[in-house]
């Protein structure tokens, strides 16, 4: 059976990794957070049906829900009484800047469950 919204799933799935690594940890939330880009990428080719180009944005879900979304509602609720004046657009800055930096190897890791979709899909 298809599902609807696949990337709905893994941006729920990357959210609650980021609660995870509460409790886990920072190695634990990155190893999930490639394995999510990756089986995202495989979900997308092989079970969904979509185009590696379409896959890579599996990768640009994860990164943009932990990191883009749930760093800077972070940085805004949680931090920001410990930020001083007028730091806090900074921080913001610098959360959107490395998003823009790191989210190519997010979509290279979605490629490459995209690509091993497609030889299982060949291969099936």
């Amino acid at each position: 059976m298809r599902s609807s919204h696949p990337l709905l799933l893994i941006a729920a799935l990357a959210a609650l990794n980021v609660l995870a690594a509460e409790v886990y940890g920072l190695t634990f939330f990155n190893f999930v957070r490639v394995a999510l880009a990756v089986s995202g990428g495989w979900y997308l080719v092989a079970r969904a049906g979509s185009g590696l180009w379409f896959s890579m944005l599996a990768g640009i879900v994860v990164f943009v829900t932990d990191h883009l979304i749930l760093s800077n509602v972070s940085l805004f609720f949680l931090n920001a009484s410990k930020l001083a004046p007028g730091d806090l657009p900074t921080a913001v800055l610098g959360v959107v800047f490395s998003f823009i930096m790191f989210a190519p190897v997010a979509a290279t890791l979605a490629l490459i469950g995209g690509v091993m979709g497609r030889i299982s899909r060949k291969g099936a």
